[in-house]
């Protein structure tokens, strides 16, 4: 050979067949071909006839895409061409220019019309399975022989996987794995998945928050029950039995030869800044190279003294064609692991490149550096042969910020007093009696807690209390406890343990401080009593708003958390609700006391005058050294105010027929003795003869005489005498 030329064919669409010849241009003679013998000689070699091309046209390929229950079916399909019996969705240039979006795997066309019809244009000769996917619905899919320069037309890849022809793609592919970014997207299944997404969705419209667009599988822009027919009747199954059998997954990475030892594993994704404690950053674990796989496992180090293990949002895309359950679990301390496994036979698995699954960390210390490392995998092929692949096992390294936590309400307004986030999410009582525990205290001092250190200044003392105050009963949207998934348990942090504090037996009351009178300020005591071991509490206390506000509370000189010189630097009163006030106290370094006290007094300012009033503690929780909770048992206080001094009201009505009411006050029990007179000075009928107790008194007057007959109109008198009380007044009768 002399030489070798690679010739393309130009893109053809007018005939199916053109002929061209490639041939040799011998007419210049300084292109004639020349050999040489020893001296350079013109041996007038012959040149032959060139070759006869036939160039063929690629074929174009018409059909429709119907879609169950809508009205129209015109929607983005994405179309893929595999080999019958391969993995691999055909790629090349031609074909791709059938294709609208070039990010996402597959050639996406819009069909028209309502039946959804579709072109695909420069469709290569052979021997294709030709798939159509197309969101909330299940792929289809159809056998097509592509003839060089023929087109077919009439094309429908509506089979299942059964190869049942359901004449149109079935809905209800609602939900399935979660990808890297954490959302839900279909995998085409339609199992209780699906069902639960509905459920979740159901009733929503449009615009409202809560609607799945996903879960709207007619597009009606309503979540209801055709909807959920429609899924419903549509369930899937690999064997056949109980529903539709899915198509074979539509893409899936080339097998590769060779065998899984030769895998590489690593971690990928990992944060380029500092991470403040409290936030979470994601890594996923990548794997090359795969071959066959239908099942791997994979465990990774980190430091459980600076990082805990928050959620496993993702299942990877190893598997995102294929229906499979993920497992993941803290093995010990500082060592999680999760594994992955295809449901149902697979002759090929899954091969190539792909992710194996983005794990959620949180940041539980601040300041320097942590690390992560990947320790073991294990790669487990379609013939259920383990293999350990070559892990990237070298530590990696990541920043932690010197700042505090910061977390967001509903409104994405800052929250920074949330210490316990890993427990709950909102600024809470177990919050407050953390930051009391260690108050006082610097980054120096070994039972320095830095949770607590809100303001990130190294210390804890007065400045965080103030932050903690303006955030109490806040809660967090972002915090960990509000946004921990359930896959993989993290482990309990401080505070979150589940076991009984020490003060079960405790009780909590309120009482009187003195007598309550009407119009005058009240003052409620709350008293505990059978503490076993309490180093702090916290309770809120109920009141009706229309009869009281809220004036102040103190921890009262002798406390019980005060006893044995125990020091509280820091008192909490909280009331920003209308009918609430909730208080806190504990002891600073780790201490506790047993028995009974006082825990505060509260004062109260009346907005009229009130016989009857209610307290009550709606919330209460009490805490031992190791922060233990216990409730603190309910508690109400009934008050019966009393006059604050002697009164006699006039009576109602006035004039009167045929009753009237008379009304007096005793602020002290007395002898009483109210009497009705005529204008003569005769007593006419005697109300009340009595020793009555202190407090208000209503009396009827039917305006009779002692002997029950009824008076004459006109004015009389009524007198009271209660001690050294007296009063006289006016009334009318008319008839």
């Amino acid at each position: 050979p002399l030489v070798f030329l690679n010739l393309k064919a130009k893109v053809l669409t007018a005939s199916a067949v053109v002929n061209t010849k490639i041939d040799f241009d011998n007419v210049d003679p300084r292109r004639s071909t020349m050999r040489v013998r020893g001296t350079n000689q013109d041996l007038f070699a012959s040149v032959g006839n060139g070759v006869s091309v036939d160039i063929v046209r690629r074929s174009t390929i018409t059909g429709s895409v119907p879609l169950q229950s809508r009205i129209s079916s015109v929607d983005t399909i994405t179309f893929f061409l595999r080999e019958v019996g391969g993995l691999n969705g055909h790629v090349d240039s031609l074909f791709n220019l059938n294709d609208t979006d070039a990010n996402r795997a597959g050639i996406q066309l819009v069909t028209t019309g309502v039946n959804g019809a579709f072109t695909l244009n420069n469709v290569p000769d052979g021997r294709w399975i030709l798939t159509a996917q197309a969101k909330r619905f299940l792929a289809g899919h159809d056998t097509i022989n592509v003839l060089p320069g023929v087109d077919l037309s009439n094309v429908r890849p509506t089979l299942d996987g059964r190869g049942i022809d359901r004449a149109e793609l079935k809905g209800g592919d609602v939900a399935g794995y979660t990808d890297s970014t954490g959302a839900s997207v279909p995998d085409n299944v339609i199992d209780s998945q699906d069902t639960n997404a509905i459920n979740a969705s159901l009733f929503k419209l449009l615009g409202e928050s809560g609607y799945n667009t996903f879960a709207d599988i007619n597009q009606d822009s309503i979540v209801n029950a055709v909807d959920k027919s429609i899924s419903a009747s549509n369930t899937t199954d690999n064997t056949g039995a109980s529903g539709i059998v899915p198509v074979f997954p539509t893409f899936k990475q080339v097998v590769n030869e060779g065998n899984n030892t030769e895998a590489k594993v690593s971690l990928v994704g990992l944060p380029e800044g500092a991470i403040r404690i409290g936030e979470t950053f994601d890594v996923t674990v990548k794997v090359d190279q795969a071959v066959g796989v239908r099942a791997y496992e994979v465990k990774l180090d980190y430091d459980a003294n600076k990082l805990a293990v928050a959620d496993l949002v993702s299942n990877g895309s190893l598997f995102e064609w294929y229906n499979a359950d993920m497992a993941g679990r803290i093995i010990e301390d500082g060592k999680m692991g999760f594994a992955n496994a295809i449901l149902g036979e697979t002759h090929y698995g899954a091969s190539g490149e792909g992710t194996l699954a983005t794990i959620r960390f949180r940041a539980i210390a601040r300041g320097g550096e942590t690390s992560l490392k990947l320790s073991d995998a294990l790669l487990v092929n379609v013939e259920n042969l383990g293999a350990t692949p070559q892990v990237d096992a070298k530590d990696v390294v990541i920043a932690l910020s010197s700042a505090p936590a910061v977390y967001h309400d509903i409104n994405g307004n800052e929250i920074r007093g949330l210490i316990l986030a890993d427990t709950d999410a909102k600024v809470d009582f177990n919050d407050f009696v953390l930051l009391a525990q260690h108050f006082g205290t610097s980054a120096d001092q070994e039972n320095f807690d830095m949770r607590a250190d809100i303001n990130g200044d190294n210390l804890i003392n007065f400045a965080d209390f103030i932050l903690f105050t303006q955030d109490f009963g806040k809660v967090a949207v972002d915090a960990p406890s509000a946004t921990r998934a359930s896959k993989i348990s993290p482990v309990t942090g401080a505070g979150g343990q589940t076991a009984a504090g020490a003060n079960s037996q405790a009780s909590v009351s309120l009482k009187l401080d003195g007598q309550a009178k009407m119009g005058e300020n009240l003052v409620v005591e709350v008293d505990l009593s059978q503490a076993t071991a309490l180093a702090g509490w916290g309770l809120t206390v109920g009141f009706d708003a229309t009869q009281y506000e809220f004036v102040e509370a103190v921890a009262p000189e002798g406390h019980l958390l005060a006893l044995a010189g125990q020091n509280t630097p820091v008192f909490l009163v909280h009331s920003d609700k209308e009918g609430q006030v909730s208080l806190a106290n504990a002891i600073a370094g780790g201490g506790a006391v047993s028995g009974e006290g006082s825990l505060a007094r509260l004062v109260f300012r009346p907005k009229g005058e009130f016989e009857e009033s209610r307290f009550e503690i709606s919330e209460g929780v009490l805490f031992d050294p190791s922060r233990l909770e216990n409730v603190a048992s309910s508690s109400v206080l009934n008050v019966q105010a009393v006059p604050a001094e002697f009164k006699l009201a006039q009576n109602y009505p006035n004039p009167f027929n045929p009753e009237t009411t008379i009304t007096y006050d005793l602020a002290a029990d007395s002898d009483v003795r109210l009497e009705i007179y005529n204008v003569m000075g005769q007593v006419v009928r005697t109300l009340v003869s009595d020793h009555q107790s202190a407090g208000r008194y209503r009396v009827s007057w039917l305006g009779d005489n002692s002997l029950g007959h009824q008076v004459a109109s006109g004015v009389y008198f009524y007198r009271i005498q209660a001690n050294e009380f007296h009063s006289v007044k006016k009334l009318m009768l008319l008839k």
